[in-house]
């Protein structure tokens, strides 16, 4: 879990500005409780106090909601992540000394699995990529003005 709350930091772009200690025992508990539910924004809503401490943790550069947005999509991209290929392979031959010709069989199969795409929502997916992108990218740059504001102190 704590792999999935620190690549959502970094997608949001605030993992340069967290503490060393972050996520703590605290946070993680209430992150896995949260995301136990099946409504993010009413579980956020039932523990409102737990979310702020959250924000707090992440410096308040993005909302609980905003987060769990995140933590969720990379858990889901997570799953996709990884991928096996198994290819079965068979040899035949025969066992004699006049008879060298050899015989391979492959064969590769797929599993099946059912996929939808429409192109309004490609193009609406591809919107809101670069919009998550530029977003990041503000939330950096604030974070590296927080950065550079907490040296100068």
């Amino acid at each position: 879990m704590e792999f999935f709350i620190l690549s959502a930091c970094d997608s949001l772009g605030i993992r340069k500005v967290l503490g060393a200690d972050f996520p703590t025992d605290e946070h993680m508990e209430f992150i896995e409780s949260i995301m136990k539910q099946k409504d993010l924004e009413t579980a956020l809503k039932a523990n409102s106090e737990a979310a702020e401490a959250l924000e707090k943790g992440i410096e308040n550069l993005v909302t609980a909601s905003e987060f769990f947005v995140q933590l969720k999509s990379e858990m889901e991209c997570g799953s996709y992540r990884g991928a096996s290929i198994r290819i079965d392979m068979q040899v035949s031959t025969r066992v004699m000394d006049d008879a060298p010709d050899c015989k391979l069989n492959m064969q590769l199969s797929t599993t099946s699995w059912e996929k939808k795409l429409n192109m309004t929502m490609a193009t609406s997916e591809k919107l809101l990529a670069e919009l998550q992108n530029a977003h990041r990218i503000l939330r950096e740059e604030k974070a590296n003005e927080l950065e550079e504001n907490n040296k100068q102190l």
